[in-house]
């Protein structure tokens, strides 16, 4: 049945089993335990903030600021409960980017409020942080700009095209981040 989460929810919670995840740990040590009656997919889920848009269009055509002001608010609490590569939700990168494109359609809905510019300055890093590539000493930015699932009209396309760039002042660690990139699709399409 229906959950209360409260004005900001835990963002760290299984809120099904009770299981609640170290918001402090790497996210990359973070076991995905699979059968131990808690489904870390629950905080994915809560995390992936795709209720965003649909408040920032609510406010948007209702003119309630209320529904802005907790899209809003969930973003802050988001951001600060949730440090970069920290805790359960920065561990799949699917979830991230989803939850980038979800920001990203809010903050586009409401862009004409009257939000001061430190609000925008923090959304804008809060955003970077979410395509950035962290190696040792080593930094750089990647994301898919642009994906296109070939004609068909069922289930499965006929091919997929992409864009995407990799940034780093760092030659390198840049041709490291394709490289990576390269694997991971080639990957998946074999599957």
């Amino acid at each position: 049945g229906p959950v209360r989460l409260g004005a900001n929810p835990d963002w760290h919670l299984d809120f099904k089993s009770g299981k609640r995840w170290d918001p402090g740990v790497y996210s990359l040590e973070i076991p995905l335990t699979f059968d131990r009656g808690h489904d870390y997919k629950v905080p994915w889920e809560l995390a992936r903030l795709q209720h965003l848009p649909t408040l920032a269009l609510a406010s948007a055509l209702s003119g309630d600021s209320a529904f802005r002001e907790r899209a809003l608010s969930h973003i802050a609490d988001f951001v600060a409960q949730n440090p970069i590569y920290r805790g359960i939700n920065w561990t799949c990168t699917m979830d991230v980017g989803l939850r980038a494109v979800s920001w990203v359609i809010a903050l586009d809905l409401v862009r004409d409020s009257a939000l001061d510019e430190e609000f925008w300055v923090k959304a804008a890093e809060a955003l970077f942080d979410h395509g950035l590539v962290m190696k040792g000493k080593h930094r750089g930015t990647t994301n898919v700009g642009y994906i296109h699932g070939g004609e068909a009209t069922n289930v499965v396309t006929d091919r997929v095209s992409l864009k995407a760039e990799a940034r780093s002042h760092d030659r390198l660690f840049r041709a490291k981040i394709i490289s990576q990139i390269e694997k991971e699709f080639r990957s998946a399409a074999r599957e």
